[in-house]
């Protein structure tokens, strides 16, 4: 609703960062241990031993890759962070205590996914995800392959990136650059993949005149 015919980033390419100094020590080798004691893991295994070993490259994990939830493509804070396996635990258990099967996730879209298999963001092209900014929805370039189509509709689908709650979110990052509480630097660091659509469009002054016409139309202004 924010603005006419306008196209932007949902889910955007994430560069894979080198394994921490220390992981080894601190994660995956306690984790094969863990394993070891384990061979055959239940769920209240992983939930009472095995996640104490994997959260301890959480920190890590946050920094490397910029606060940025790998799946929304949205800031995360401390509170809401977590590691998702992104080839689950009960598909392969050796890559429980693997730095490259972490993604950062919000614990929201964590639980989403759940074991589902989605599409990895770390293989995304820029210009897989877009933005519907006339229902400010996310939905696949149809100018991609049919196969590729469907996979990111059915990613879409798991993680709900048109449900409500994000939905909403994105609409609050352009609010929060209309009324001034940020500038386009900050926005950049917490929600990326939409300033570089408004600058690719050269609408981050026309962006705030659209909202503004949206905030009157919903009675919000």
């Amino acid at each position: 609703v924010l603005c006419r015919t306008s196209r932007g980033r949902s889910m955007i390419p994430v560069t894979v960062k080198p394994v921490p100094q220390n992981f080894n020590s601190i994660v995956r080798n306690p984790g094969l241990a863990f394993l070891a004691q384990f061979p055959n893991p239940t769920r209240e295994d992983y939930k009472r031993r095995g996640s104490k070993i994997w959260r301890r490259a959480l920190d890590d994990l946050y920094f490397s890759y910029d606060r940025i939830c790998a799946y929304s493509a949205e800031w995360v804070t401390k509170k809401d962070r977590s590691v998702d396996h992104f080839i689950s635990r009960s598909t392969n258990k050796m890559l429980a205590f693997e730095w490259s099967n972490f993604r950062l996730a919000s614990k929201l879209l964590n639980e989403y996914k759940g074991s589902s298999t989605i599409i990895d963001p770390f293989q995304v092209e820029k210009h897989w995800f877009t933005i519907d900014f006339d229902l400010n929805l996310v939905r696949p370039d149809p100018a991609l392959e049919v196969t590729l189509l469907d996979r990111i509709e059915a990613t879409i689908g798991i993680l709900r990136l048109n449900g409500i709650i994000l939905q909403e979110k994105r609409t609050n990052w352009i609010d929060a650059y209309y009324r001034g509480r940020t500038g386009l630097s900050g926005l950049r660091k917490r929600a990326p993949f939409l300033v570089r659509e408004l600058e690719r469009q050269e609408l981050t002054e026309e962006i705030k005149t659209k909202h503004e016409r949206f905030l009157r139309l919903t009675g919000k202004l």
